[in-house]
């Protein structure tokens, strides 16, 4: 017989219509005929922490009852997943191409977007770092910043409790809620400036689900916790770019958030992936698990592991993306910062018709071109993001690269290698209250709903191989490189565009 629910009729009721609430906006979004990048990845956590608060509360709720309320918001899940996978998106401004605009003095001036210009003073990147983001000069960037009223130090010294509770009473304000757009409104009318990812992170530490302060006592989400650095490494690719033939792979501490490696690369082989997991555990030292999902390019990495760490102890955990949240996170501001522009400006080379992603040759160009200046862009956001402060609470406003050097003192100071010893670990998160018998729920935010079957490899070859030999001679190549700028980042006021014309012109020559 199943266990009596704890939630009356009345409960029951109210936790319906608010679900409805929250599901509304999402619902009008599905049926819109343009999805937009941005809306979607918001409207997929969303559901997200709906979902994990709710199996939270599973028991205090009638299996049937519970059945009957997450499979429309399930069902929901499937449509922005198949929305994702379609790839029928509404690309928001790139970040890094020059945009221009007219103003009504009808001079034309950089278009800089004022919320990511604000979102890169909280984090405290100079305004060095910032122009190389946001793709002008520090000139340009400091009068933008004069002309908007943002001052370098304005909100950064305000903190993420203090804000809380301004916006708390701003919502009180309001009979009804008045969105993230409302909230964001009510601020800068207060002369508080913030970005509304800060806003966002913000509302949902305060209350994943909706501002109804019911909600609240039925609700505990489960916190991610690995007990050392090197612990556990989560490992994915990112092929916003895979239309170029090219993919980023990347991996990030569970521990501290550094980010071990991330490289740009013309094919998705094991051994590329191998190598550069190798290479940063010279760097950085082994871990002790690696979470990835089950795509071919891992094997090298999950036979490196096994083989060093040894085999039935979780050295590889394999799973879905959507259990990946540390890295998948990470993609998130890889590609607001970094692989946005360069899509939009391979997009663009296309509508010049000097790119043509059917021709090897075309492509090989390109990779000789972009490659290093997009790999230089990628060691900048290494660097800036290894080295901005974090605002989670708990982690002191340090920097990932801060926790790193502290956590590895600390476990040297408490006589262990780093990662090796599985008795210290399990010791370590059974004083925190988690007792995991097998490792497939280990370095994971919450419940999350999961996609059946294993990820398919995705292929992509080698474009060396499918083009004229002439090219892959060393002869070639070093020819070829006087055209390219040096260093290749930050790129040229053209963006690399006379290098990829002149390299072409050269390869038609030779062949």
């Amino acid at each position: 017989m199943s266990p009596p629910s704890s939630m009356d009729a009345a409960e029951i009721a109210e936790l319906r219509l608010d679900i409805y609430a929250l599901l509304g906006p999402i619902t009008s979004f599905i049926s819109s005929a343009i999805h937009s990048e941005t809306a979607l990845l918001t409207h997929m956590l969303s559901v997200e922490e709906l979902l994990v608060s709710l199996h939270l509360m599973a028991n205090k709720i009638h299996p049937r009852v519970f059945d009957a309320i997450v499979q429309p918001i399930l069902c929901l899940e499937a449509r922005l997943h198949e929305i994702k996978r379609a790839g029928h998106i509404e690309e928001d401004a790139a970040t890094g191409s020059r945009e221009w605009v007219r103003t009504e003095a009808g001079q034309m001036k950089i278009h800089l977007p004022v919320d990511l210009l604000i979102e890169l003073l909280e984090l405290g990147f100079s305004d060095k770092d910032s122009a190389l983001f946001l793709g002008c000069s520090e000139r340009t960037l400091r009068r933008r910043r004069v002309e908007l009223d943002l001052q370098r130090w304005n909100d950064r010294d305000l903190s993420d409790e203090e804000l809380s509770s301004i916006i708390t009473q701003l919502q009180t304000m309001h009979s009804e809620d008045v969105g993230e757009r409302g909230t964001w409104g009510a601020l800068r009318s207060q002369g508080l400036r913030i970005s509304r990812a800060r806003l966002r992170r913000i509302v949902q530490a305060t209350d994943p689900i909706s501002q109804n302060p019911r909600w609240a006592r039925h609700l505990k989400r489960r916190q991610y916790y690995v007990p050392f650095v090197n612990s556990l490494w989560h490992m994915d690719g990112h092929h916003k770019l895979i239309k170029w033939k090219i993919v980023i792979h990347g991996a990030i501490d569970g521990k501290s958030r550094l980010v071990t490696f991330l490289r740009a690369s013309s094919n998705n082989r094991a051994n590329t992936v191998a190598a550069l997991f190798l290479e940063a555990v010279q760097a950085r030292g082994s871990p002790s698990r690696v979470r990835g999902d089950h795509g071919g390019e891992n094997m090298g990495v999950l036979k490196l592991m096994e083989e060093y760490r040894g085999f039935g102890r979780g050295s590889f955990i394999q799973g879905p993306s959507t259990r990946n949240q540390r890295i998948e996170r990470l993609w998130v501001d890889v590609q607001k910062w970094t692989t946005k522009k360069y899509r939009a400006w391979f997009e663009h080379l296309e509508e010049m018709r000097v790119l043509d992603v059917d021709c090897d040759v075309h492509l090989w160009a390109l990779h000789f071109v972009f490659l290093p200046q997009l790999n230089g862009a990628l060691e900048h956001f290494v660097r800036m993001w290894n080295n901005h402060k974090m605002r989670t609470p708990g982690l002191g406003n340090q920097t990932p690269e801060q926790m790193f050097l502290q956590g590895a003192w600390d476990a040297a100071r408490r006589g262990y290698d780093v990662g090796l010893l599985d008795m210290a670990e399990r010791a370590a998160m059974q004083e925190v209250g988690l007792d995991i018998e097998g490792w497939e729920d280990y370095g994971l935010d919450g419940w999350r709903s999961e996609r059946q079957g294993e990820q398919p490899h995705v292929r992509v070859d080698r474009i060396s191989e499918r083009v004229p030999p002439v090219l892959n001679e060393p002869s070639t190549h070093a020819a070829l490189r006087l055209l390219l700028p040096y260093p290749p980042f930050p790129p040229p006021a053209d963006f690399g565009l006379t290098a990829y014309l002149d390299v072409l012109d050269a390869i038609n020559d030779l062949i």
